[in-house]
């Protein structure tokens, strides 16, 4: 087994507009619990612990009358969840070795586009499985194409895009190209995971 030269953390974005700095450094100890290592907090763990009297987290959502107020708790959860971030820390410097992107990656999404809450996978886990890579690439086709496929027909307005679509061509063939990597290292391998994308 090869030795790691970093460590792996969660951390709060700095463009999280709830709380103060002790509210989110008691985030930060909530979000680094071994298990949240395997997946991403619900929005009512979160919610539970913010509105836990006396708990560290208590009032990083503010309350209120609790049926206009449960609504509002569960968007302020999401928005919570969406600002945890991963990096990698070099063990000996305690520096951060990349710039901090979203700590959860959906791995499938259901029929119009809603991404179910389950399917929400830790970085690190995505890394280590072949399967659950596969996925994200070819989540990352089908999020480009729908893109392409919605402005290409503006291509008459705005010369440029025709750069755009050539680039994407390329990007598709190595992304294909590392999506049949990822199968060829994963034979023998039989890794639970969903791979729809």
């Amino acid at each position: 087994m090869i030795k790691k030269s970093y460590t792996e953390k969660r951390v709060v974005s700095s463009q999280l507009r709830y709380g103060n700095k002790k509210q989110k450094e008691a985030l930060e100890k909530f979000i680094n619990r071994k298990k949240f290592d395997d997946r991403k907090p619900t929005p009512q763990e979160v919610i539970t612990e913010c509105l836990r009297k006396g708990g560290p987290m208590y009032g990083l959502i503010k309350t209120s009358v609790k049926h206009a107020a449960e609504a509002y708790w569960y968007d302020a959860a999401q928005n919570i969840i969406r600002h945890i971030e991963y990096v990698r820390i070099d063990v000996l410097t305690k520096k951060v070795l990349n710039k901090p992107v979203r700590a959860y990656l959906p791995l499938g999404r259901e029929q119009f586009g809603k991404i179910p809450e389950d399917s929400y996978k830790p970085i690190p886990r995505v890394l280590e499985n072949p399967a659950y890579q596969e996925s994200i690439l070819a989540s990352m086709q089908a999020d480009f194409l729908a893109w392409v496929d919605r402005w290409e027909k503006h291509v008459e307005f705005f010369k440029e895009f025709s750069e755009v679509t050539t680039a994407y061509k390329r990007i598709q063939q190595k992304l294909n190209k590392r999506i049949v990597e990822i199968q060829k290292s994963a034979k023998g391998k039989t890794p639970n995971a969903k791979t729809s994308a």
